[in-house]
Parts: structure tokens; C-alpha cells; sequence
């Protein structure tokens, strides 16, 4: 499976600060793990038979962030800035779980 991620993790290229890599591969990975998951909800005889090639190419279906609907990996700019949404939104989320768990707490407090 991890062959899937080589043409993702060719979006940071040489020249990029090093740190890019390790702040994109979590979404990399999380949509691998979608993307398989789904494979086994709606097509288990493919997981059980399919060889690996069948197997990323369908992959590659079901992860439209990074692949157009050809299976064809999509622009470096446009996958990077896929991946700074999804770093915004995943801060937002924090943000706003601690709020809310402060919040909680302070009450409790009172």
C-alpha cells in the first residue's frame, strides 16, 4: 500500500522546506486508510483477489482530494493546497475542542 503514497510524497520536491513532508503525510495516510476501508465496505472480493496494482487504482478512486476522476494525480499546487485547508481545518477543530473543554471545566469550577 505504501507504493499509493510515492507519487504523493513526490508533491514535496527538492528545495521545499523538510518539515513539508512530515506536516502532509498524515493527510496522505488518512486517506489511504479511507480510501482502503471503503474498498473493503463496497468491494471485499477485489481486497481478497485483486492484485496491488488493481487495488491502488481503485484506491485512487475513492481519494478525490488528491486523484482526478481518471486516476491521475492531480497538480502540485492544487494537492498543496488541499493539504493546507485540511491543516486549517484540523487546527479549527482543536481550537475549538478546547474551548469547548474549557468551558466545560470552568463551569464545573463554578
Amino acid at each position: 500500500m505504501e507504493d499509493l503514497s510515492h507519487p504523493l510524497q513526490k508533491v514535496n520536491v527538492k528545495g521545499d522546506d523538510p518539515y513539508r513532508h512530515d506536516w502532509d503525510c498524515p493527510y496522505y495516510v488518512a486517506s489511504m486508510t479511507d480510501a482502503l476501508a471503503g474498498l473493503v465496505k463496497s468491494n471485499f472480493e477485489l481486497v481478497l483477489n485483486g492484485s496491488t496494482a488493481e487495488l491502488h487504482d481503485a484506491m485512487k478512486g475513492l481519494m478525490p482530494d488528491y486523484y482526478h476522476e481518471n486516476h491521475f494525480i492531480k497538480e502540485r499546487l492544487e494537492i498543496k493546497f488541499i493539504n493546507r485547508l485540511k491543516r486549517w481545518q484540523s487546527g479549527r477543530e482543536m481550537i475549538n475542542t478546547l474551548f469547548i473543554v474549557n468551558t466545560h471545566q470552568a463551569h464545573i469550577d463554578l
